[in-house]
């Protein structure tokens, strides 16, 4: 039908069909990560308030510097800070794999390794929304929004099994391994994706406190972005606590091993990729705040940690909440979709957040 979105419509641009795969390894590497160090600060440790931490240092960088990746987007390169942030990420990982496999590993390691990873998500996250823009326009902006979220979903299913059988099986250090393919593969492709060119402004001083001053002007002035800031930091700040403490429930709670807690962790993801596919094969979206608003509130009815089938439900609703407000925001800011309003919404989503959700 003219004028209707199809679920893949997104993948007819070349530019997204190298893009989504190398957002896909990049957060498939993450959600491994952030199963696999939990755990392995459980067992060096045995402390649950050592465990929270691993999440704490993940998502410090993005109360930090959530505004300052958003005030990049639109002042440098994008191509090349994603670029740039990707080699880190692939340093970090590699490093991490050789101190593991030398027995050096200590749990502070861990702190480490998520504080460069949450940096370098908060610096380039802006810009990868913004990559989306730039490639699909913005009439296909949701699709590509969703789509993304898909695969993004997808690894929060794939990620955590494959890092309870990597645990399994091949230790930590085994699983590290894989994280740091993950980032290689993701770093290759990014290298791939020709960007259109995109206008930038210069990155002085005055020009830095001028964009920080309008975009919270912006945000404070439109009532729709800021009610997707404000629904966006009490949903994390209430609802998505549960995941960075699921080793320590899985062990010393259910008494179950990496692998049922992989499975376990995986369920969430499962949920969330069923709505995002949903979201993306919904032909001609219109009322993306209420999905946005529907997605929220039925999280508030159940407690993931409780079993499988209880946290594929529930994230199968919280599934319109990342392509919901995406759609929604992009709506709202009509043509204006610049990175210092994404910036401010990632602070506010990280001023809260325990784990990282998209």
């Amino acid at each position: 039908m003219a004028g209707s979105v199809r679920t893949f419509d997104a993948f007819r641009n070349p530019g997204f069909r190298l893009f989504w795969p190398s957002n896909f390894f990049i957060n498939l590497a993450r959600w491994t990560q952030m199963t696999l160090l939990p755990w392995m600060v459980l067992g060096l440790t045995e402390s649950p308030f050592r465990v929270a931490l691993v999440g704490f240092f993940a998502m410090l960088p993005m109360l930090l510097l959530g505004i300052v990746g958003g005030m990049l987007a639109d002042r440098v390169d994008r191509r090349a800070l994603l670029m740039t942030t990707q080699s880190a990420n692939v340093v970090g990982a590699v490093t991490m794999t050789v101190l593991l496999y030398l027995g050096a590993a200590q749990y502070w390691h861990a702190y480490l390794a998520v504080l460069l990873a949450g940096t370098s998500w908060a610096l380039d996250q802006p810009s990868r929304r913004s990559v989306l823009h730039d490639l699909v326009g913005r009439s296909g902006v949701t699709n590509a929004l969703a789509l993304d979220h898909v695969g993004a979903n997808a690894s929060r299913a794939v990620g955590p099994a494959l890092a309870g059988l990597m645990i399994s099986t091949a230790g930590v250090g085994g699983g590290y391994m894989v994280i740091s393919l993950f980032y290689l593969s993701s770093l290759v492709l990014l290298g791939r994706v020709k960007l259109p060119t995109a206008r930038t402004r210069s990155l002085g001083a005055r020009n830095v406190l001028r964009s920080l001053s309008e975009g919270f002007r912006y945000v404070s002035a439109n009532n729709t972005i800021m009610a997707v800031v404000v629904i966006t930091a009490v949903m994390n700040f209430l609802m998505f606590q549960s995941l960075q403490m699921m080793p320590v429930l899985a062990k010393d709670v259910m008494h179950v091993g990496p692998g049922l807690m992989g499975t376990l962790m995986a369920g969430e993801g499962l949920g969330a990729l069923v709505g995002s596919v949903l979201i993306a094969s919904a032909a001609g979206l219109r009322y993306h705040g209420r999905v946005f608003l529907g997605g929220s509130p039925s999280l508030g009815d159940a407690s993931p940690p409780l079993a499988v089938a209880l946290v594929f439900a529930v994230d199968a609703d919280a599934a319109g909440i990342g392509p919901g407000d995406g759609g929604f925001r992009h709506d709202a800011e009509h043509d204006r979709d610049t990175g210092g309003q994404r910036g401010d919404e990632r602070q506010g989503a990280g001023g809260c957040r325990g784990g990282d959700r998209r």
